[in-house]
């Protein structure tokens, strides 16, 4: 299995214009928001002066940004990925080359890891990012970074919101490496993904309204319950009709979805082997 993951590593590697794209886009993005934000304050005129901060506030301001990679523009992100790595076998026609000399359930699994560890390495840098242009900000704009910043708090805290935005990747990647393997297409795959996460977030809720008991193990509760527990450390606590709410523990969350993945992967592997590449 490592050589397989090793193959897929140099094989997506090779596709240095859309995959170096698309893990540096978070960071890069982050960094020139940030450069046009100095350049603004820099020459307007109305600037108030900031009010001093307290150090847990100042902290909890470098947690905002996360949401950019755990919301639509990351599944965008994952999907175009998850697609490249999958679909793109289809287009460059290589399966045919590849596949009788390797397991094809192999073959496909070793496709999740690399995706996942280029990811890994990108939102690591987003958060070093995020600190980096908070400590600017306060140097350049102020007011100065206050006392009493827990420095090892706040790697726990970007860590946690680093963790977040893998839950939520990896799901969006088991969704596009579905959606490449049944439409054997990268542009088709990436897009039925960003339906799918799309349709859960706008439905989710509807689905509360309708099933209280389905909802609690459908993905936009497994995600926010997850999500609550590690900005917070609570469960998030849905109400539903009737005076009861929902309210599960973390780990039954994470379970749930590791469940959902799981299937998804498995789906993915079956229709992989029955296609006919010749």
């Amino acid at each position: 299995m490592l050589d397989a993951i090793a193959a897929e590593t140099r094989k997506l590697a090779g596709h240095r214009k859309a995959v170096w794209t698309i893990l540096a886009a978070l960071p890069v993005m982050l960094a020139g928001a940030f450069c046009v934000y100095l350049v603004w304050e820099f020459v307007r005129t109305d600037a108030e002066i900031p009010k001093p901060q307290t150090a847990a506030a100042w902290a909890q301001e470098t947690l905002g940004v996360w949401r950019l990679a755990q919301g639509p523009f990351g599944w965008f992100l994952a999907a175009g990925l998850a697609a490249v790595a999958v679909g793109g076998e289809y287009g460059w026609n290589t399966l045919k080359l590849v596949v009788p000399h390797r397991a094809r359930t192999q073959l496909l699994l070793a496709k999740y890891p690399v995706v996942m560890a280029g990811f890994a390495v990108s939102f690591a840098v987003f958060g070093v990012v995020a600190v980096l242009t908070q400590v600017v900000d306060s140097a350049v704009n102020g007011p100065p970074v206050p006392d009493g910043v827990d420095v090892g708090a706040l790697i726990a805290s970007q860590g946690r919101m680093w963790v977040f935005a893998l839950l939520t990747t990896v799901l969006v990647t088991a969704y596009g490496a579905l959606a490449s393997v049944v439409t054997r297409s990268t542009a088709a795959g990436a897009i039925v993904t960003i339906v799918l996460m799309t349709a859960q977030a706008l439905f989710g809720f509807r689905l509360l309204l309708l099933n209280p008991q389905i909802y609690r193990f459908s993905p936009p509760y497994l995600l926010d319950n997850l999500g609550a527990w590690l900005r917070s450390g609570e469960t998030l606590s849905v109400p539903v009709p009737g005076g009861a709410a929902i309210a599960d523990p973390w780990a039954l969350s994470l379970a749930a979805l590791a469940a959902w993945i799981a299937g998804l992967v498995a789906l993915a592997v079956v229709v992989f082997r029955r296609q006919d590449f010749n």
